[in-house]
């Protein structure tokens, strides 16, 4: 996500009161340095967007339940610019990791319930 960089003090702080942001207990915030086109540690100083903001990377225990209320929580956090949850603006959305790669329709969900043991088994 996008910070704005005069708040970056605020940001150890920002996800540590689950009563707060419940939809985002658990998350830790990472403050990106080096270059803010990739997610690797290259240099000393903060990455930096092209408006002039720190980039921060979220990093989740396990998936959200309700991305949507994440997503609001984050709106409405102080120094957040921009984050990536773009709810509502997709009709397909193509998902990459270390366990392979999958496609999610909003017409024909798949994979829309709770992740078990195996990659691909999914219950709801």
């Amino acid at each position: 996500m996008e910070w704005v960089s005069q708040c970056h003090q605020y940001l150890p702080n920002a996800f540590y009161n689950p009563g707060a942001s419940p939809s985002l207990a658990g998350a830790k915030a990472k403050l990106r340095l080096g270059s803010a086109s990739n997610n690797k540690v290259d240099g000393d100083a903060p990455a930096v967007s092209d408006n002039g903001n720190y980039i921060v990377d979220l990093y989740f225990e396990r998936p959200l339940k309700d991305v949507q209320a994440a997503a609001l929580e984050l709106d409405q956090t102080i120094g957040v610019v921009e984050h990536g949850f773009f709810v509502g603006m997709a009709s397909v959305v193509i998902v990459a990791g270390k366990q392979g790669v999958f496609v999610e329709d909003k017409e024909k969900p798949k994979y829309a319930c709770i992740k078990t043991k195996s990659w691909l088994k999914w219950s709801c």
